[in-house]
């Protein structure tokens, strides 16, 4: 069919279950996928996120989460505080988890991402972004 682009997200919320417990082995090998798409002569759009939407529960973002940061869920009128699959993506505790997503997820990403100019894949922080950057796996 002359396809030759993957894109897939890299859901947090299965490598990270329980906080600073990371696995990224089994199915959830992405640097075998990684050199299975380079094997296979495919381009990458990797989406680590850490939010993914409606894709996965919680937007793909572990549940402990918001149990560890119960005030980064969002307040509606009269500070009620609702049960609900968002949080507040400017919580400070919620961008320091981000930070540890990413420091153990771009550990296996980076190693294979060469920047290009010609783009031949792309790397993208957020669900529906059009912020993402071209990179060539080279495993």
């Amino acid at each position: 069919m002359g396809l030759n682009c993957i894109s897939s997200y890299v859901p947090w919320i299965l490598h990270e279950e329980k906080e600073g417990e990371f696995n990224f082995s089994g199915n959830l090998d992405l640097s075998a996928f990684l050199d299975l798409c380079a094997e296979k002569g495919l381009y990458v759009f990797i989406r680590p996120g850490p939010y993914i939407m409606a894709e996965m529960k919680k937007e793909g973002i572990p549940f402990w989460v918001s149990e560890k940061y119960p005030d980064a869920l969002p307040v509606g009128f009269h500070d009620e505080r609702r049960e609900c699959n968002t949080l507040d993506y400017l919580h400070e505790g919620y961008l320091s988890t981000c930070q540890g997503w990413y420091r153990e997820v771009m550990k296996i990403i980076v190693p294979g991402c060469r920047a290009t100019a010609a783009a031949s894949s792309a790397f993208s922080l957020t669900t529906k972004s059009a912020c993402s950057t071209g990179c060539r796996i080279t495993r």
